[in-house]
């Protein structure tokens, strides 16, 4: 879905998904939409590996990494995290329009567009 001013594409409704190594029962007032057990403590490395784990399109993904005091190095160990979307839902915040922004400039263009009309009629 584009925007019907600029073009520009109208923000897909995601949702995250959060690799645990360990089960947790309860979580309580997070940003995570659900987690996935992995277990093993073998984090995916991959889209691939992430695409296992749900029947969506995965369109981003997280890595997660680890700081070591004693290198002072950080160590990328896999993904931590990546959004799903369904293919077909966006966000509606804006109707048509990607921003408030573009929304003001098409009702501009459209009392100019229209004075333009009537003052030629």
């Amino acid at each position: 879905m584009k925007c019907v001013h600029c073009g520009k594409g109208i923000q897909k409704h995601t949702k995250r998904v959060q690799f645990e190594l360990t089960p947790t029962k309860y979580h309580a007032g997070d940003r995570f939409t659900r987690y996935v057990y992995i277990g093993g403590g073998a984090w995916p490395l991959t889209i691939a590996d992430c695409r296992k784990h749900t029947n969506q399109h995965v369109v981003s993904v997280a890595r997660k990494k680890i700081f070591s005091h004693e290198t002072d190095k950080t160590t990328d160990i896999g993904i931590a995290f990546f959004n799903e979307w369904d293919g077909e839902t966006y966000l509606p915040r804006f109707g048509f329009f990607c921003s408030n922004n573009c929304a003001g400039e098409f009702a501009k263009a459209e009392v100019k567009r229209q004075r333009r009309t009537r003052a030629a009629a």
